[in-house]
């Protein structure tokens, strides 16, 4: 788990905003795509290195909830074939509200 992931973490369950219940979400977690797993860890390093730290934990629960999210939908058999096209969905759009920053894709 890196820094940023523990960071995300922590700040997700002293919020009390956990989607795994009292436990602490398992965050070296793979959605089995790689393409929706390379996006997710350049998403991370972007939180991490370029976002200003007053909207950092924003950003933060914002990732844990969708890394959180895809995880499930990759673990449901209904809703997985749906996995690619969410994830290309979530990387377009995260990818332009942060290129203004910095973010490398």
């Amino acid at each position: 788990m890196t820094s940023f992931t523990a960071f995300a973490c922590g700040v997700v369950l002293a919020m009390g905003v956990g989607t795994a219940g009292p436990s602490e979400p398992d965050m070296n977690i793979s959605t089995g795509d790689p393409a929706c797993d390379d996006f997710l860890v350049k998403y991370e390093a972007c939180i991490a290195s370029k976002v200003m730290p007053a909207a950092k934990i924003d950003m933060a629960v914002a990732y844990v909830h969708l890394k959180v999210s895809l995880k499930a939908m990759a673990d449901d058999p209904q809703s997985k074939p749906q996995l690619e096209m969410a994830c290309k969905q979530s990387a377009d759009a995260i990818k332009q509200q942060t290129i203004a920053i910095g973010c490398q894709w």
